[in-house]
């Protein structure tokens, strides 16, 4: 038997309360006290408490208990979820331009490698002061690089520029600076009796009657001017290790030269040969060593809409709305009102697996050519990441010949999820698309899209003008590269994935 009006079931009414009936009958209704229904004489009792029968809550013998009251619908918990907009707990942010995808606040420096860094913290010679990776061969100039790519022109297998004279011993040289007798104006070790004739010998090797021990012809070398010497004793830059003078122009080519007489477009008025890509403008050229985007393998600065399609471009737009050619001298394909920087109709057309994270799923993942899946046309990009965590990532994308103006432009790309990635269906996974600018490579993503099987092609846009996120300060003017982050979020299992993308544009 409980308080406030609920009797116990089941029991004779003579039983339902062991007390006697005359007690019963004169019992008082007061708080907590048994009481007689209908009154005085009443012999069916009631038990209240807290004032049940004033308040209606007594029950009598016999009759039916009250209706519990409706209780008041509640909504249902809706679970937290980065990318929201809404900051919950463990959460440092959400939805401001500032914040990763695992939504932590980003900060070069932190220790950790957040959303647009490719490292964390900043190291010299490996990782920059905006958390940009130092790595020779990326088509970037990083901190402590002075040139990029590396074999390309006079660009060292470090990427540092080769020049004799800069007193670094660079790809290629024996020895820096250049010493008479040891070292030679071009950086090579002069050794009498090697049998080459170096700078500053006359010949090599020594041999009785000819060549003396010093590798100079017999007497050239003794500062006495003898039968077809034109001076002596031999000095760098003036007179030769065979007693000849140097001079540009005689028709000889003495030490230090590389032709003799000047002709233009092959022999400069140093007697310097005249080649694309030994570090010096030479007549006719523009720029000197090439570097992609920036100076052609033909010593021409690249620039799109100079009439002339260099390196890295593919075509040279015909006026300032040639629908087949935008302003960065990208072929386009025009199809509804829409333009298409990549249909990949035949190959990736570019791109390349830039990082995974961790680091461990790069050599295992793939990007390659679908010829079969494509939305828009039958070719399609390829992704397949052998994921087996959560908040674990892929970044695939492609650099642009020359910076590209995206001013005004909403990019968009068909993404579609053929299998795996997460078994969590309120928190999937997904994929956003970003942008790199300027000289900085500055970083700016659009809105992540979640991935569910099934769902087929979906929008994945960046807004060049209004990047939802946008750490660095990015320029849509001078977009460098486009690029897709694939990740995996928190919660479920996670699988191997594999991600069609088809029909990049605006």
């Amino acid at each position: 038997m409980r308080e406030h009006g609920v009797r116990a079931f089941g029991a004779p009414s003579s039983l339902v309360l062991a007390i006697p009936a005359l007690l019963l009958a004169n019992c008082v209704a007061s708080e907590g006290k048994i009481e007689p229904l209908g009154g005085q004489g009443g012999g069916a009792s009631v038990l209240t408490g807290g004032g049940a029968a004033a308040r209606g809550g007594a029950v009598a013998v016999g009759q039916a208990p009250p209706t519990p009251p409706t209780p008041t619908p509640q909504a249902p918990q809706v679970p937290a979820r980065c990318g929201d907009g809404v900051k919950d707990a463990g959460e440092e942010c959400d939805g401001t331009p500032t914040c990763s995808g695992e939504c932590r606040e980003v900060a070069c420096g932190d220790g950790r490698k957040d959303d647009g860094e490719e490292c964390d913290p900043p190291r010299a010679g490996a990782c920059s002061e905006k958390c940009r990776a130092i790595v020779c061969g990326n088509e970037r100039r990083d901190e402590g690089e002075e040139c990029e790519p590396p074999g390309v022109g006079r660009c060292g297998k470090k990427c540092l520029n080769i020049e004799c004279g800069n007193g670094r011993l660079d790809d290629g040289e024996d020895c820096d600076p250049p010493e008479a007798g040891k070292c030679s104006s071009k950086c090579k070790a002069i050794a009498c009796g090697n049998a080459v004739v170096d700078e500053g010998e006359g010949c090599d090797p020594p041999s009785p009657g000819s060549c003396d021990a010093t590798c100079h012809p017999n007497g050239c070398g003794n500062g006495s001017l003898g039968p077809g010497e034109e001076c002596d004793p031999p000095v760098s830059g003036k007179c030769g290790g065979n007693c000849l003078n140097i001079v540009c122009g005689n028709s000889r080519v003495d030490d230090g030269e590389d032709c003799d007489p000047p002709v233009s477009g092959s022999c400069n008025d140093q007697c310097k040969s005249t080649s694309c890509g030994n570090s010096i403008v030479d007549a006719g050229e523009q720029c000197d060593p090439p570097v992609p985007g920036q100076c052609s393998s033909r010593c021409q600065t690249t620039r799109c809409g100079d009439g002339r399609v260099d390196d890295g471009e593919d075509c040279e737009p015909s006026g300032s709305s040639d629908p087949s050619c935008t302003s960065s001298c990208l072929s386009t394909t025009s199809d509804g009102g829409k333009t298409y920087l990549f249909t990949f109709d035949s190959d990736v057309q570019g791109f390349e697996l830039y990082s995974t994270e961790p680091s461990s799923l790069k050599s295992s993942a793939s990007l390659g050519f679908d010829p079969s899946n494509g939305e828009v046309t039958p070719g399609a990009l390829k992704l397949d990441v052998p994921f087996n965590g959560q908040n674990q990532r892929a970044d695939f994308q492609v650099s642009f010949p020359s910076a590209t103006d995206l001013r005004g432009k909403t990019l968009r790309a068909r993404v579609k999820l053929v299998s795996g990635l997460s078994s969590d269906s309120s928190n999937p996974g997904g994929i956003k698309m970003f942008a790199k600018s300027g000289d900085e490579w500055d970083y700016a993503s659009g809105q992540p899209v979640t991935l569910t099987q099934g769902s087929g092609f979906v929008d994945v846009t960046f807004v060049a003008d209004s990047p939802v996120y946008d750490p660095d300060g990015f320029d849509p003017q001078l977009v460098r590269q486009l690029g897709f982050e694939l990740r995996t979020f928190g919660g479920g299992s996670t699988s191997a994935a594999t991600v069609i993308v088809d029909a990049i544009g605006f």
